[in-house]
């Protein structure tokens, strides 16, 4: 229509004319200002005017119009056209031209906007209302050719928009009158309540809404993991796993919706697949379901050819079969490695290579170690050939802490090879952006000097690692959290790295491979714990920096988040196994400072920290290693011996977890770790000392004791390189010194352990021969591993043995120089032994003034020992 009301009519070139009605010819506005209430339709013609036969039909079609409902049943729903001839914005009172009867209805857009609605969230469950709605008259302005727009909300009359051309609001006093609709069909009646409306302005798409809930869900959850990890409260752990329940469940939802699932497009339908088999494996102990759904999604992402999400798939699979069965998951990586290496996807052959490593290294078997190894040589090999130079150091630093694990006595000598070709590129760009990747070298050579030890070495490398350590301090791209992302330059394909459940990740620089590693606070706690090591040989004396750096330590290793400055954002069983690391990590710094204390003679104090670290291994649900036992039943055994309450020591020493190796059995069946092994020969040379005294009531154990160690420690000559004589040099030392007691023709008095021996009359002087070869050897291998107190030991016996009732320089020499080697080692028994074997000599020659005052020196230190040992 024009801008006076009248109808439209337009004019073609063959003469024929069309004219616009509008349809409800009862709602034509009869005033100026009303609003036209029914659609336009379009009046084929050849006159001016339409006749009155036309206009009495099409006041019946217009009669029989009904407007369409937001909510309407499948009955309903059959009589509206399937379809409707839509006009833009611009057209919307433009004519159409139609050839034949009857005319095709045309509807404004607010009104096909509206059937869309209807059409999209219709569902055969629908529930309706028992009465329509009231459709929405848009209000008319003037003569303007676009549409009206629609209020979002109409709550009171008095917010409605009002003109100059709509009628006045209705009094306060006077009820408002709506407009009466057409006659609507008959809607069945139902007593279930109705579905909220969707309105065209707020479209609500649940799918979504189910997956923005589950995160929101999932988030809130784990911003409680911490806090239940440290404290373990029942509340907080009950809420935890009602937020994470609902967070799956709406996941859970959307993937099994068999509607969304098909409209889903296929990366993302494995995307939501992958995410919640993340979340099965992380918070959910259902293997059975994870199976299945892992098996389903990998068969999905190969036959929609989703590479990235196919690998993923399987990585996750991988490190959950692991849990159950290492076998079969040892063997099911090989198949994905296999593949991916036939594709030549050579960044999914680095990550499957790595977890492979890692697997194996978690066996900690010496077969599992030699295997993790080959795997390193083959990543070496592939970094060299793909120029990936990152890669190829962080495969030199694994395979230098795996030699460190090994039994091969040239352990140490291959780790620091490794070593060596790491930093022949540490030069490069990519490798500095990891400074990590120096901090392993540097922490890993550090421990490489420690053993066997050397003081000068070890000093001059403590000093270089404790510098970088503090330059790297500010810097940014060190995360806190402990992840380590190595950039790899050639991953082969973009898109296969595209999505890869945090195994890959992407920025504007390129791409990197993740791996989990220590938190900087753990970092710089393992740098002090290094750092005592160094200084522990001198730990006896009295402003040593081996307990200022174990208590440095102690202040920075926290509890996992509050000191490493991490969000939480893990998932419970990560908070648990990252505070579980943090207590044990405490563990081994206390245990240190046990040793510390013991070295000074400090029983109480030792005491009080093995307690200490007691209580930490009893945490519920902390599970500690079998090793970190051992060695605090060994070190209860050996404070015990040291107050001189040998019953209780012997009790500790013949411990279920310290039991010798069977005569039949072979010790890398028998021994779980190398830990094992070392702890369970040391409480035997330790009972066996305790036994070698011919009053003692299990003396007759010792001989039997004796050869099941010489079993165990075979001599150099007879033994491979892999034994553990050849690899602790030390062990070797001590045992040699039990074969000379028992070879010896001396025996110690029985009323003093501090006297001189006495002859042994079950030996002849053919026994004198082979307890100066033991004690030769012994001293030779004590010297090899820098052993400073057991050097004073065998100088003592060998004073003893060699120079009993002898008189002159030479004799005091050596009672003199035993007695200086103990009082530098910090060892006061051996000291005060040695001081009184020196003043029974002064005395033999009548030196008497040096004799009181070396009888002085050994009372004093008889009244620092404890009262049971100095008897």
């Amino acid at each position: 229509m024009d801008a006076n009301g009248r109808p439209y009519a337009h004019q073609y070139p063959n003469g024929s004319q069309i004219t616009a009605y509008p349809q409800n010819i009862a709602g034509w506005p009869q005033q100026p200002g009303e609003q036209y209430v029914g659609p336009m339709v379009v009046i084929p013609q050849y006159a001016p005017t339409p006749d009155s036969y036309m206009m009495a039909q099409y006041q019946q079609q217009a009669a029989a119009y009904q407007p369409p409902m937001q909510h309407m049943s499948p009955q309903v729903s059959q009589h509206i056209p399937q379809q409707r001839s839509v006009h833009p914005p611009q057209q919307r009172h433009r004519v159409q031209f139609q050839d034949d009867l009857p005319a095709k209805q045309v509807y404004s857009p607010a009104q096909h906007q509206l059937y869309k609605q209807v059409q999209h969230y219709q569902q055969p469950d629908q529930q309706y209302y028992r009465q329509p709605p009231q459709p929405y008259i848009p209000q008319y302005d003037g003569p303007s050719m676009q549409p009206p727009t629609r209020p979002q909300q109409r709550t009171a009359p008095s917010s409605r928009p009002s003109s100059s051309h709509s009628r006045p609001p209705p009094s306060q006093t006077q009820p408002e009158v709506e407009r009466q609709s057409p006659a609507q069909p008959r809607i069945p009646q139902t007593s279930v309540p109705p579905k909220p409306i969707v309105t065209p302005d707020l479209p609500v798409d649940y799918r979504l809404l189910l997956l923005h809930l589950s995160e929101q869900y999932v988030t809130e959850a784990r911003s409680l993991s911490a806090s239940i990890a440290l404290h373990q409260h029942d509340r907080d752990q009950e809420r935890y796993y009602e937020l994470m329940a609902m967070g799956m469940r709406c996941l859970e939802a959307v993937l099994k919706h068999k509607s969304w699932s098909v409209a889903m497009p296929p990366r993302q339908n494995a995307m939501l697949q992958l995410r919640y088999a993340t979340l099965l494996f992380e918070e959910i102990e259902n293997g059975q379901e994870l199976g299945e759904l892992l098996s389903k999604g990998v068969t999905f992402c190969d036959r929609n050819r989703l590479i990235d999400l196919k690998y993923s798939m399987q990585h996750l699979c991988t490190r959950f079969l692991f849990k159950t069965n290492t076998k079969a998951a040892i063997t099911y990586l090989d198949s994905a490695l296999k593949d991916a290496t036939a594709y030549q996807h050579v960044a999914w052959v680095f990550a499957f290579r790595f977890l492979r490593v890692s697997l194996r290294t978690q066996l900690s078997t010496q077969h599992d170690l030699q295997a993790a190894l080959s795997d390193l040589k083959v990543l070496a090999d592939l970094s060299r050939q793909r120029q990936e130079k990152a890669l190829a150091v962080l495969t030199a630093i694994l395979t230098a802490m795996i030699h460190l694990r090994t039994r091969d006595p040239e352990a140490v000598t291959s780790a620091q090879t490794a070593l060596a070709t790491a930093r022949a590129q540490q030069l490069d760009n990519d490798v500095n952006k990891v400074p990590q990747l120096q901090t392993l070298i540097l922490l890993i050579d550090l421990a490489c000097s420690l053993s066997p030890y050397n003081p000068g070495i070890s000093k001059e490398k403590m000093t270089t690692m404790q510098a970088y350590l503090d330059a790297t301090a500010p810097m940014s791209n060190w995360s806190r959290d402990g992840c380590l992302s190595v950039p790899i330059l050639h991953p082969g394909s973009e898109s296969i790295v595209m999505e890869s459940g945090g195994i890959f990740t992407r920025d504007e620089t390129g791409e990197y491979l993740q791996f989990t590693w220590l938190a900087k606070a753990d970092v710089y706690s393992v740098g002090y714990l290094l750092s005592a090591l160094q200084f522990m040989p001198k730990a006896h004396e009295r402003d040593s920096k081996a307990e200022q750096f174990l208590e440095g330590a102690l202040a920075i290793t926290g509890d996992g988040y509050e000191m490493s400055g991490t969000c939480s954002t893990d998932s419970l069983s990560q908070a648990f196994s990252r505070v579980r690391h943090c207590k044990l990590l405490r563990c081994h710094v206390l245990f240190q400072l046990v040793l510390a204390k013991c070295a000074r003679f400090d029983w109480h104090a030792a005491v009080e920290v093995l307690e200490k670290v007691m209580a930490t291994l009893e945490t519920p649900g902390l599970a500690p290693p079998d090793d970190l036992l051992r060695f605090a039943v060994y070190l209860k055994g050996a404070i015990y011996q040291s107050l001189g309450q040998f019953p209780t020591a012997l009790v500790c020493y013949q411990h279920k977890l310290l039991t010798l190796v069977p005569t039949n059995t072979s010790p890398t069946k028998f021994y779980t770790s190398p830990a094992h092994e070392f702890l369970a020969v040391l409480s035997a040379l330790n009972t066996a000392l305790i036994i070698s005294r011919p009053s003692h009531p299990n003396h007759n154990d010792f001989p039997i004791l004796l050869e099941r160690l010489e079993r165990q420690l075979p001599a150099q000559s007879e033994s491979s390189n892999t034994t553990l004589s050849a690899i602790h040099p030390s062990l070797a030392a001590a045992l040699g010194l039990l074969q000379a007691l028992r070879a010896s023709p001396f025996s110690l008095s029985s009323n003093s352990s501090t006297q001189s021996p006495a002859p042994n009359p079950s030996h002849t002087d053919k026994g004198i021969l082979p307890t100066k070869h033991h004690l030769q050897r012994s001293i030779h291998l004590a010297a090899t591993g820098h052993n400073n107190h057991l050097l004073s030991v065998l100088m003592t016996l060998i004073s003893a043995f060699f120079f009993r009732g002898q008189i002159g320089d030479q004799a005091l020499n050596s009672a003199n120089g035993a007695r200086t080697m103990a009082k530098n080692a910090g060892m006061r028994v051996w000291q005060a032994i040695a001081g009184e074997m020196l003043a029974t000599r002064f005395e033999g020659e009548q030196r008497w003034e040096e004799a009181e005052r070396t009888w002085k020196e050994v009372a004093s230190l008889g009244m620092r020992m404890p009262e049971g040992l100095w008897q």
